[in-house]
C-alpha cells in the first residue's frame, strides 16, 4: 500500500495526504467552510506541540516516531 499526499497547484497548500496502514486519504481540514464541526479521530505530532496548545479530547495521538512510521515508505518504493 502507497502513502502519499497531493498539494495544490495553485498555492500549494496541501490537499490530502495519504496513509501506508489503510490506504484512507485524509483530507486537510482547512478545505472546508465548516472544519470546526467536525469530529477529530487523529492528532499527528504529538510530542512537538508547543506547551499549552494541546489539543483536548479522546481521539488518537501519534508521536513523530509514530507519524513518520505511518507515512515514510518502505525500502525500494519511491519517495
Amino acid at each position: 500500500m502507497r502513502s502519499g499526499a497531493r498539494a495544490c497547484d495553485v498555492c500549494d497548500s496541501t490537499l490530502w495526504c495519504g496513509t501506508r496502514q489503510d490506504g484512507a486519504r485524509n483530507l486537510a481540514a482547512g478545505l472546508f467552510d465548516n472544519a470546526a464541526g467536525a469530529s477529530r479521530d487523529l492528532e499527528f505530532f504529538v510530542d512537538m506541540c508547543p506547551q499549552g496548545y494541546a489539543l483536548a479530547g479522546d481521539h488518537r495521538k501519534m508521536t513523530t516516531q509514530e507519524t513518520i512510521a505511518l507515512f515514510a515508505p518502505e525500502d525500494g518504493e519511491v519517495k
